[in-house]
């Protein structure tokens, strides 16, 4: 009899716990099937994250969680810029007619002196400009040093010639600024000029590709394509420095544009290179002085020519020698000069405010007016190592011509 119970008991018992094992197995494999069935779903939407903003897996996977710089949504662009959407490496395209209406041809006349060196001969050229401002007046600015302050030119806008002014002209900078000024385009279609965006700050991790637009032939803007690579130099230009970076494009015998990448911002100014291909002057380097060159205002200097003194330097040169910026030269009868910083002087401080790269130099140069006093801290080796000194200087301005 107990026999039987328990054989009866063991059977409802094996019974239950069959069910009990069936019904997580149930729910296990339950769970198990959301877990793909969400899996799959984030992987579709990752993915289709991806191909609406054209951003490359590898790009991503690459960048992590940094900024992806190139071929993204045309969302992020300001109104007055657009894409269409293509196949292949670069998927953003900013509109090469579009990039034509911040580029114009500028004609003035050449100043030349003939063999005698008595005579000067005027002859007409041709150069091109990137509109920057349209606000109030239009403000276009020339890579060069052809122009000179006040002179007359006159400016290509679409199929009108329009009389424009030179109103600030750098030598140490090559750089210099046309005017239109709108009362003057009365009649004429604005939507014919277009305000350049410019990447002052722009520092790419890889090639990209580019479009070199300018290189004005009879009137006519071009446009050339291209890959800025990362080959990278450095060349110091008053209180400030520019970065060059190759590209592979052929340059023209006069070589003269702005560099644009597939978004429509403008990284550079191009110029020739020793090898016939295009190389690009990084606007990071300009980009502080162009509401000077807008607003008319002195542009502050103390005269110095110099190199940034990076970890690299110090590992290769000198274990000792501090941060700051190297002078490679002072200029001509500068207030640098005249107070006594010698070549191979090290600025590590302006007004008791630490220097450890140009970028930072500049700003607080920039940021002085010129006729007041600035402390310009530097260190000097000597035989016993690198000692302060510091100097109490009045800020100049840099000349224009």
């Amino acid at each position: 009899m107990n026999k039987k119970i328990n054989e009866q008991i063991k059977e409802e018992f094996d019974f239950i716990n069959e069910r009990v094992v069936n019904i997580k197995r149930a729910r296990m494999l339950k769970l198990f099937g959301m877990g793909i069935g969400g899996a799959f779903l984030v992987c579709v939407l990752i993915y289709s994250y991806l191909w609406y903003n054209d951003i490359g897996l590898n790009d991503v996977m690459e960048k992590g969680k940094d900024r992806i710089n190139t071929s993204i949504s045309g969302k992020k662009f300001k109104e007055n810029y657009y894409t269409t959407r293509t196949t292949g490496e670069t998927a953003s395209v900013f509109s090469e007619e579009e990039m034509k209406k911040s580029v114009l041809t500028i004609n003035y006349n050449m100043r030349d002196e003939s063999s005698s060196g008595d005579t000067v001969i005027i002859k007409p050229e041709k150069t091109c400009g990137i509109v920057i401002n349209i606000d109030q007046d239009i403000y276009i600015l020339v890579h060069g040093n052809d122009l000179h302050k006040n002179d007359e030119v006159t400016v290509n806008v679409g199929d009108t010639h329009v009389l424009g002014k030179v109103t600030a002209s750098y030598e140490d900078f090559k750089l210099q600024m046309v005017c239109i000024r709108k009362s003057d385009l009365a009649g004429i279609d604005m939507k014919q000029i277009k305000p350049a965006k410019i990447a002052t700050k722009a520092d790419y991790k890889k090639p990209i590709n580019v479009l070199d637009v300018g290189n004005p032939e009879n009137g006519k803007i071009t446009i050339k394509k291209g890959t800025l690579t990362l080959t990278k130099n450095i060349a110091s230009i008053l209180d400030a420095r520019l970065i060059f970076v190759s590209t592979d494009i052929k340059s023209s015998e006069n070589e003269n544009g702005f560099i644009f990448d597939t978004s429509g911002n403008v990284i550079g100014i191009s110029r020739e290179e020793i090898n016939k291909n295009v190389s690009v002057i990084n606007m990071s380097g300009i980009g502080q002085i162009l509401n000077y060159f807008i607003s008319g205002e002195r542009i502050p200097c103390i005269g110095i020519y110099g190199r940034e003194v990076t970890d690299d330097v110090i590992e290769s040169i000198d274990k000792k020698m501090p941060r700051g910026i190297y002078v490679s030269s002072t200029a001509a009868d500068s207030p640098a000069y005249r107070q006594g910083i010698l070549n191979g002087d090290i600025i590590v401080a302006i007004n008791g405010k630490k220097i450890k790269d140009f970028d930072t130099y500049t700003k607080n140069i920039l940021e002085l007016n010129p006729g007041s006093k600035v402390d310009v801290t530097v260190s000097r080796k000597g035989h016993d190592g690198y000692k302060n000194i510091d100097y109490n200087i009045e800020v100049s301005e840099v000349e224009e011509k």
